[in-house]
């Protein structure tokens, strides 16, 4: 009985085996997409053009035949392409995409004035004949630039009047970025060099109108003189969203001359008070005595 049960239990594990060794080799032999092309980001507004490659086995069979190129955002179809129908191309509106393909390159398709809602997760779908398939996703960011570039701003201690910079004053500036989506990365250069970790504080985004954001980012430390180059100081405050937004805006800060003697304050003597005492009473019996005299 007990070799009974062991043979049955080696002939169906021989069986899962052979079963899962069929579809490897199945799905192995079939149709691989090589790469698609579905871009990180791109702007509102702009046309994208999505590529699916593929490659079939070269073989005579019906595993070497395309049956269906497929392309989905999440789960709903949008493209599907097959040789033998008439006409070959057909397109889904209801994926909430304005798209346009020519039916000449399978696996080809624009979307054309992408909105927002265009963002997210793109697959490309291969299946041959024998429906071996393979699909390969990418995730692609919808960008709302902002129309201008960063705002950069300094503020001076109360009482510091003049506009330009000293060795050894305390410098304090702003990077902002208005209504961006998605959020955007900020840094601080100072003369072309990017700003060390501990001169800037930590970056802040909130909520703007419409889903938008602004971002911040501070810029604090004491200036040294090794800061200025012949006499100036350039503070750079660049924005980067992917690959689709980059701008930088620039600020010049200016070296003041040295303070002279004669526009430093006055100190008073140390005896001023007692001496300017003793000139009015002179002054005081001066005039009695001469009041007198003319009497």
């Amino acid at each position: 009985m007990r070799v009974y049960i062991h043979n049955r239990i080696n002939m169906i594990f021989n069986k899962v085996i052979s079963s899962c060794s069929f579809l490897f080799f199945s799905f192995a032999s079939g149709v691989r997409i090589d790469r698609i092309e579905v871009p990180d980001a791109a702007l509102v507004d702009t046309d994208v053009q999505l590529r699916c490659y593929y490659s079939l086995p070269k073989e005579n069979d019906r595993s070497g035949k395309l049956y269906a190129v497929n392309w989905y955002k999440g789960q709903l179809e949008f493209y599907s392409y097959k040789p033998g129908r008439v006409p070959p191309v057909q397109l889904h509106p209801w994926a909430g995409l304005e798209i346009e393909a020519d039916g000449l390159t399978p696996g080809s398709v624009r979307i054309k004035r992408i909105t927002t809602d265009a963002g997210g997760v793109y697959k490309c779908e291969v299946l041959s004949e024998t429906y071996t398939m393979d699909m390969v996703e990418k995730n692609m960011t919808v960008v709302v630039a902002p129309s201008g570039g960063p705002i950069v701003q300094t503020y001076k201690p109360l009482g510091m009047i003049s506009p330009d910079y000293r060795a050894g004053d305390m410098l304090r500036a702003n990077c902002l970025l208005l209504n961006a989506k998605p959020k955007a990365h900020l840094a601080w250069y100072i003369n072309g060099e990017k700003a060390p970790s501990t001169y800037t504080g930590n970056a802040k985004n909130e909520p703007s109108i419409e889903g938008f954001e602004n971002n911040e980012l501070p810029l604090q430390f004491v200036i040294l003189k090794s800061h200025f180059k012949d006499g100036k100081m350039d503070l750079d405050c660049s924005a980067v969203i992917g690959n689709v937004y980059k701008k930088t805006s620039n600020m010049r800060i200016y070296e003041a001359p040295p303070r002279s003697a004669k526009n430093s304050p006055q100190l008073m003597p140390k005896n001023s008070g007692s001496s300017e005492l003793n000139h009015l009473l002179i002054l005081y019996f001066v005039v009695i005595k001469t009041t007198f005299s003319l009497q």
